[in-house]
């Protein structure tokens, strides 16, 4: 498996994980600080913020 594929199928997982404080917690350890997140339903900010 490579390195991209494995950081994708982390990412993936952070996001289907039913638990918030499990998604948080995996999100704070794949996204930087300053990320942010935008789709038509919902904007983020941050790890945290990112996974609402």
């Amino acid at each position: 498996m490579t390195q991209q594929h494995t950081l994708a199928q982390q990412y993936l997982d952070a996001w289907n994980e039913a638990d918030a404080q499990q998604r948080d917690a995996q999100l704070r350890r794949l996204l930087t600080p300053d990320a942010t997140y935008t789709d038509p339903q919902m904007t983020g900010h941050g790890p945290v913020g990112s996974g609402r």
